[in-house]
């Protein structure tokens, strides 16, 4: 699996560095230390969904549903 990312990773950087560079740095973010054989959907979704939108605020998610996904919302 590995051979496969790091030549789709090789393929990204010839066709768009910047590109290659942010899958690389999500890569590492998902699976640090190249773990990549622990890599799954659920923590593909789970960065995508949660991780990733809440990292690009500048200021404090608690409490926001969708960057915390323990926050629940009643509704009357």
């Amino acid at each position: 699996m590995r051979e496969a990312v790091a030549s789709a990773l090789a393929e990204l950087a010839r066709r768009d560095e910047r590109a290659a560079d942010l899958a690389r740095l999500a890569l590492d973010t998902l699976a640090p230390e190249q773990e990549i054989q622990r890599l799954n959907q659920h923590a593909v979704q789970r960065f995508c969904w949660y991780e990733l939108p809440c990292a690009s605020r500048t200021r404090p998610t608690t409490g926001c549903s969708p960057c915390d996904p323990s926050a629940t919302s009643s509704s009357s």
